[in-house]
Formats: C-alpha cells, structure tokens, sequence
C-alpha cells in the first residue's frame, strides 16, 4: 500500500499547514498541496518546499483543487490511496497505526475518522462522537455520510465515480462524492479509536432565554452554495436518500438546516446579507445540471 495526501490551501495558517506536512512525510505519504491562489502563496511554497505543489492561477473551489491533486498523485506517483485534508485539519497521532491496522479489501473504498470541532466543548463534541459510533456499528446502517477532511480513499474508487463534482464548488461536495461511493456499492468504514481535529465555521456561544447556541457564522458565500446545491443533491440522489437506510439521515439533514438558519438569524451577524445569499443560491440552483459529471 503506497499512499498520498492531498491538501487544499487558501490563505492558511502556514505554520499549521507544516505541523501536518511534517507528520504526513514522516509517516511515508506522499504529499501534495493544492493552492487556490492564496495571498501568501510565496510564502506557503517557501516553507513546504518538502511537499509537492499544484498551484491555480484562481480560486477554483475545493472539488477541482482536490481533483488536480488526485490527478498529480496518479501521474507522478504510484500511491493507490489517498488522504484528502483541508488546510486548518489536525490528525490524531494514531491515524496511520489504525489505517495500517485494516484488512483492505476491494469492498471498502473509504475509511475515515471521527470529526471533532476544535470550536465546541469536550462534552458536545463527545455526545456527537458516541452518537456516531453507535450509528457506524448498527449493520442495518451503512448510511453515516463523512466530510472530506480525513478521508483516506482507495484512488481506483475516486477515478470510478468520476472524482469530486466541479461544478459544486464548496459545499455539498464530499455528501455527492460518498452518495457516488455507495451507488457503486462499495463499503466506507468509520475508524472509532482516531480522530480528525476541525473548525466548523467561527462558532461563538450564545445565551438566549436561559438556553446556550453556537452559531456558525459562516459568510454569506457558504450560506449561498449550501442551498444552490443541496437542493440539486436531494434530486440527484432521490433514490439513495429515499431508501430506508437513509430516511433518518435524510431528515437530520434537514433538522440541521433549519437549526443553522435560527441559530444564524439570533446570533450572527450581518443576517440580511445571509438571508438574501440564501434565496439568491436556491435561485441559481437552476443553472445546475441534475446529471453528475465526471472529471477523472
């Protein structure tokens, strides 16, 4: 097993981005960074000049950046797996221990750890941990959908499906790849003893009639390619997220979606901005093809 790495930048934290570099090449991966045309890309290139580098003469979106990554590893490299990450990603110390410690067979395309958000406390992040643990261990329940970030995926099955979808840009991007992954049938298998040290947005604590919230404060961009593109996924994938496995899944999405748009309207600012780039991507949801393409 020969692996790679892909990492997506734009204007990161350069000294976090090394941190990981220097973990993934001490681990033996073979590394690539993606750079969207950063402000302080002279810099990034200056100081991981360990790693390979793919630099856009734009900001191009996180599907196509990871896409040209995947593509780089498949020409100058013979790895067979690959690592996705974004740029403000913390891998656990054990990440690797745990993927080498997998049977890898030709069902499972995907292996991934659990998600904390470095913004939430211990106790929330736990609750949310135990809760997909149970949900990864219920065999009638194949149906818990990762991020991107941390996915180790056999490269063979990200050429199958065609790659991560371009024309999504940000948002609902890794929810259409692994939909793809499971219309293929092929297997994802969530590794319970690692993790994946995230930031969700910039949530803050809010009180408000004795209860606590954690808006996200997402920008208002985010806020726009979330409801220009879901609505084209549920259409996409009506079947798939129709089908008994998912009904649960189905809704929580949904659930999560309005309980982001209350919590955004009591403690965000900026909420007209928000509001108006919500309605303006559910508008432009019509210039989306409903076929997925494929760009591998």
């Amino acid at each position: 097993m020969k692996i790679g790495a892909v990492i997506v930048t734009y204007n990161p934290d350069i000294d976090l981005i090394a941190n990981t570099v220097k973990f993934l090449i001490s681990n033996n991966v073979e590394t690539v960074i993606v750079d969207n045309a950063s402000k302080n890309k002279k810099e990034l290139m200056n100081k991981l000049s360990s790693a390979f580098c793919v630099e856009e003469n734009e900001n191009v979106g996180i599907a196509k950046a990871l896409n040209d990554g995947v593509k780089y590893l498949i020409k100058h490299t013979d790895c067979d797996w690959v690592l996705t990450l974004d740029q403000d990603s913390i891998m656990a110390e054990n990440y690797f221990e745990e993927i080498k410690a997998r049977n890898l067979n030709d069902e499972v395309a995907v292996y991934f750890p659990m998600v904390t958000d470095r913004n939430q406390s211990d106790e929330l992040n736990k609750k949310i941990i135990d809760a997909r643990i149970k949900e990864i261990q219920n065999p009638d329940d194949y149906f818990y959908i990762p991020i991107q970030s941390g996915a180790f995926i056999k490269i063979e099955d990200y050429y199958l499906v065609g790659g991560m979808d371009e024309s999504l840009f940000i948002d609902g991007v890794d929810f259409d790849f692994f939909l793809e992954i499971i219309k293929y049938n092929k297997k994802m298998i969530g590794l319970k003893n690692t993790f994946l040290y995230q930031t969700v947005g910039d949530k803050i604590e809010k009180k408000l009639m004795g209860r606590t919230f954690h808006p996200t404060n997402h920008s208002p961009i985010r806020y726009y390619y979330t409801y220009r593109n879901f609505p084209i996924l549920i259409k996409r994938h009506h079947d798939l997220l129709l089908s008994p496995h998912s009904s649960t899944r189905f809704k929580s999405f949904f659930n999560f979606e309005k309980k982001r748009v209350i919590k955004m309207i009591l403690g965000e600012k900026n909420k007209l901005k928000k509001l108006q780039a919500m309605y303006k991507g559910y508008h432009d949801r019509k210039t989306l093809d409903i076929i997925r393409k494929k760009y591998m």
